[in-house]
């Protein structure tokens, strides 16, 4: 994420939704966890790709305590209980540590 950073967390978090999913407000939850997570100290960044029901969103973060306070986020518990109960078939998240990083991009 960052040249400066030896290295850094990735939380990845992969779900398949439940039909009822975008009826039921997922995509404002979704965005919202984004413009809150960018607020939280310690978030480096977001990637994020979905289909009409498979998804994955990779967050990244400085450290683990940063992934620590984002996970007891007031906001962030409420949404993720609601991702339980309206949102989600399944879900499946990592925490991984990024040693190095690479990247391409043509002209």
């Amino acid at each position: 994420m960052s040249a400066s950073i030896d290295s850094y967390y990735a939380v990845i978090f992969s779900n398949r939704l439940k039909a009822s999913a975008y009826d039921d407000g997922y995509e404002a939850t979704a965005a919202r966890m984004v413009e809150l997570a960018q607020q939280q100290p310690g978030f480096l960044g977001v990637e994020s790709a979905r289909d009409q029901s498979m998804g994955i969103t990779i967050s990244y973060w400085k450290d683990e305590a940063s992934i620590k306070a984002w996970r007891n986020e007031a906001e962030h518990t409420v949404a993720r209980e609601m991702g339980r109960t309206k949102f989600y078939q399944n879900y499946h998240l990592r925490v991984a540590r990024v040693e190095r990083e690479y990247e391409f991009e043509a002209e």
